[in-house]
């Protein structure tokens, strides 16, 4: 009986001796070790096993909370991204209320933060294109998780729209869209851009539209025709625009035997020829040349002038030459010969004794 009480004191003494460090564990206190007895006893196994497992617990304790550093440190680094880019960011639910925006979405609308948490996107965004974007809204509620990129105003500080350029991502969890995430850049450069270059090139084709000789230009890679003047569009009779040159302009199936595609593109200066167009009936006489056009492709530049009267008139003068020459060639033989016709009636009255009738020195 003696030794029964005292074993169970025993037990009850290493009992109370864990019961700080189970009561630490319990509490979420890991930070203190079980020291294992030198002695083995029934408790021995019991406290091995426990430190063990508290190691455990420790070691994923441990990378739990380096994992949530590091989610910390790459949140602060995108966070800073976020704040710091000059582009519009925003997070919004599925009910269109923003969650987040950062600094330059609200020096843009004006608002602070307290302002924009929570304020419907509507409010944001040019009345004219609430629409579009409540029909974009449904295509997420109905389960589109693709990134959308669109155009649509963002209302500024003083009321007047702005041009952006959206890139709307679904943030998925679950499977299901939990929010949308926009990343908006102002295009408003690029848009006045792109109409001064519209203008640019409106002026310069209208120009070169009212050139009265012949122009066209064709893209060199795909032989497509971008553009011909009025003048080739009459001779033609058609509109050749969007066709392929060597078809719409030589009724070939292939490219041109004497193309100077590859002539202009090598020595990137004009390039002077003639030639006659058997479709048309015309002769030419050509200057074709490498030029950047207004969407900034090189392409071939061609301007071809009219000189098939010119042509007619030098065939013309040739013929002359030719018939000039046939007489001259007559005309020189027969004086040859009445000049030698001469001389022998000069010698027969020299035998006669006579003088002679005609003076042939200058033949001499």
């Amino acid at each position: 009986m003696s030794e029964l009480r005292d074993y169970q004191a025993y037990v009850a003494s290493r009992l109370r001796a864990l019961s700080p460090f189970l009561q630490n564990y319990a509490m979420g206190n890991f930070h203190e070790r079980i020291e294992v007895p030198e002695r083995e006893d029934e408790f021995t196994e019991l406290i091995v096993g426990l430190s063990l497992m508290i190691d455990d617990v420790r070691e994923m304790i441990a990378e739990r909370e380096e994992t949530i550093a590091r989610v910390e440190r790459a949140e602060q680094r995108y966070r800073l991204l976020a704040e710091t880019t000059r582009d519009v960011i925003l997070l919004h639910d599925l009910q269109g209320r923003v969650r987040y925006v950062n600094r330059a979405g609200l020096e843009l609308t004006g608002m602070d933060r307290d302002q924009a948490d929570g304020v419907s996107i509507d409010q944001v965004i040019s009345p004219a294109l609430r629409a579009e974007m409540q029909a974009r809204a449904a295509h997420r509620a109905a389960g589109d998780t693709g990134t959308l990129r669109y155009e649509t105003e963002i209302v500024g500080r003083d009321g007047k729209p702005i041009p952006f350029e959206v890139d709307s991502t679904p943030i998925v969890r679950g499977g299901r869209t939990q929010s949308v995430l926009v990343v908006a850049r102002d295009i408003s450069e690029r848009l006045r851009s792109q109409a001064e270059l519209r203008q640019q090139r409106e002026r310069f084709l209208a120009m070169l539209d009212h050139f009265p000789e012949i122009i066209y230009v064709v893209d060199p890679t795909d032989y497509r025709v971008l553009f011909v003047s009025k003048t080739l569009e009459s001779l033609l009779g058609k509109d050749p625009v969007g066709g392929v040159c060597y078809r719409e302009f030589q009724g070939f199936d292939a490219p041109c035997d004497f193309c100077t595609n590859e002539i202009i593109l090598e020595r990137r200066e004009p390039y002077h020829w003639e030639y006659h167009n058997p479709t048309m009936g015309r002769d030419f006489a050509i200057t074709d040349q490498i030029i950047e056009w207004p969407d900034g492709r090189e392409v071939r530049f061609e301007v071809a002038i009219d000189v098939t009267q010119r042509k007619q008139a030098e065939q013309m003068a040739e013929q002359r030459v030719q018939e000039l020459e046939r007489f001259n060639r007559l005309a020189v033989g027969r004086e040859l010969r009445m000049i030698e016709l001469k001389r022998q009636v000069n010698a027969l009255a020299q035998e006669l004794g006579r003088p002679a009738p005609y003076d042939t020195r200058f033949a001499e």
